[in-house]
């Protein structure tokens, strides 16, 4: 294992974010500013979707709707326990992607480098 950060994938979207934003400003300093803010936000929410979705909170959603669609079949008689080991050996199988902190280190940076950009500006 090389690292535990991909610094190389950052590097290449940090790149790619200040082009977009520069052709997008077509050289102007102030829509360059809100380019970078407005693509670190996004990039942020989509660290954030990916953090949450790979943390296990739609899984538990599944399961409880199923239960309570389970429960409406037959008489009512409480919620039962649900077993997590065949949950827990799926997460164990499953490939975990590093997307969330490459998107929250550069969408973090462009957010940083905005507010920078704007007090010297």
């Amino acid at each position: 294992m090389k690292g535990l950060f991909p610094w190389k994938a950052a590097t290449m979207l940090w790149a790619a974010t200040l082009l977009s934003g520069w052709i997008y400003s077509g050289g102007e300093w102030l829509l360059l500013i809100n380019a970078l803010f407005m693509i670190g936000l996004v990039l942020l929410m989509a660290a954030g979707a990916v953090f949450i979705g790979q943390g296990g909170l739609f899984d538990n959603f599944r399961r409880a709707w199923k239960q309570i669609k389970h429960a409406s079949r037959k008489e009512f008689g409480g919620f039962d326990e649900w077993d997590d080991n065949e949950e827990k050996e799926k997460k164990k199988k499953a490939p975990r992607y590093r997307v969330a902190p490459v998107c929250f280190a550069v969408g973090l940076v462009d957010v940083i480098l905005s507010y920078v950009l704007v007090a010297w500006l």
